[in-house]
């Protein structure tokens, strides 16, 4: 996959939404790469080969470039990022034109497509950085998840690995909190972790937040308290405690190179 690569370097055209109905429509070769999230539909994709894709809601797809097709819309409602790269060793490839991603992180992901949506067409002082960054945290997001699922998992650690995920941003989750999700115990929650992943559950959730923590204060965009209320914590107090125990340094200090 695309998102495979690392250090991809990302050129942003533009951010279009579209809620169609009832619509067929032929699209002739583009240069540059699509990437669509579904918030609701049923579409037909057939290339110029008669290969027949079906898209529905929920579906997040990657058009790579160079691509002839013709879409039938019965009902189609998505968000779509416009993009080529600049990146000499990340070429499409010609075997898979369209790669479909089912389900994928449907709850992290559509509020940083809805976001860009609202950016782009808004058009304030940075937008175009702003919408740049966050197509760069959507690839982010693809690819932990693509290595997450290459893990040996068991399917309690997966789903509370999931549920982590997707809600990651709420305060109110902790260890207790997903144990009970998953009708277990933190003792068990904590034995599963340890023999699948060799860590406990809290670090796993720590590493998350501050990860997210991190690339919101190298964006720019948000103050310590909203980072704060966006990755899970009460006040900025106990976040900048800690960020510190976890980095070394304050989110104060925290500085590109340190990403």
């Amino acid at each position: 996959m695309l998102f495979d690569h690392e250090h991809l370097q990302i050129q942003l055209l533009e951010v279009l939404s579209f809620d169609d109905d009832a619509v067929t429509m032929k699209t002739r070769a583009r240069p540059f790469y699509a990437l669509s999230l579904r918030s609701d539909g049923e579409t037909d994709i057939v290339l110029q080969n008669g290969k027949n894709i079906r898209l529905i809601g929920r579906d997040m797809s990657l058009f790579h470039p160079n691509l002839s097709y013709t879409r039938y819309s019965h009902h189609d409602r998505r968000i779509v990022f416009h993009f080529s790269l600049l990146h000499p060793d990340a070429e499409a490839d010609r075997d898979q034109p369209i790669e479909i991603l089912h389900n994928f992180r449907y709850d992290t992901l559509l509020p940083l497509f809805e976001e860009a949506n609202r950016v782009w067409h808004e058009q304030a002082p940075g937008y175009y950085y702003q919408c740049t960054a966050i197509l760069y945290q959507i690839a982010a997001e693809i690819q932990k998840h693509r290595n997450t699922e290459t893990q040996e998992t068991s399917p309690l650690v997966s789903r509370a690995l999931s549920h982590m995920e997707d809600h990651y941003h709420e305060t109110e989750l902790n260890i207790s909190a997903i144990a009970a999700h998953l009708h277990i115990s933190t003792t068990h929650l904590r034995n599963c972790f340890l023999r699948d992943l060799g860590i406990t559950p809290k670090t796993h959730l720590t590493s998350l937040r501050m990860a997210r923590a991190q690339a919101l204060l190298n964006s720019g965009y948000y103050s310590v308290a909203s980072i704060a209320k966006q990755t899970g914590f009460r006040d900025a107090k106990n976040f900048a405690t800690a960020y510190k125990k976890h980095f070394g340094y304050p989110p104060s200090e925290q500085r590109y190179e340190n990403f």
